[in-house]
């Protein structure tokens, strides 16, 4: 009995191809989207190649959850600074409510994109490398 193929994975596999291949367009979208949003040579937040897939320790403690340029990461931090005192620092004129709404929707919407990644499992599916 162990050697029997499970058909229920096959006929999921087919019905998966299939939508695939009838939606190759937006497939493509989704998957460069999930990709290219985890690449680990592009700051998350401006897009810049850094260069380096390995920040350096002070980077990885202060924002490990994304992968940040070195300016991303300190408006990050002054982000983060900001958020937890619930204030305005009157230093920097772009530190404003829309800034701090920006960072915080872009946190949010980063989140999402994590949550739907591992939903999505890119093992499952077809390979298509990066066409950078």
């Amino acid at each position: 009995m162990e050697n029997v193929l499970s058909i229920t994975g096959r006929i999921e596999d087919k019905k998966r191809q299939k939508q695939i291949t009838s939606n190759q367009d937006k497939f493509d979208a989704v998957q460069r989207l999930l990709q290219c949003g985890s690449c680990r040579f592009k700051c998350a937040m401006c897009g810049r190649h850094t260069g380096n897939a390995n920040p350096s320790n002070s980077q990885k403690k202060l924002h490990s959850e994304f992968r940040l340029c070195e300016s991303c990461g300190a408006e990050f931090e002054d982000y983060i600074k900001i958020s937890k005192k619930k204030g305005q620092p009157q230093d920097i004129f772009w530190h404003n409510r829309e800034w701090l709404e920006l960072w915080s929707c872009w946190v949010a919407y980063q989140r999402s994109l994590n949550k739907f990644r591992k939903f999505f499992n890119m093992k499952q599916s077809p390979d298509n490398p990066c066409k950078e």
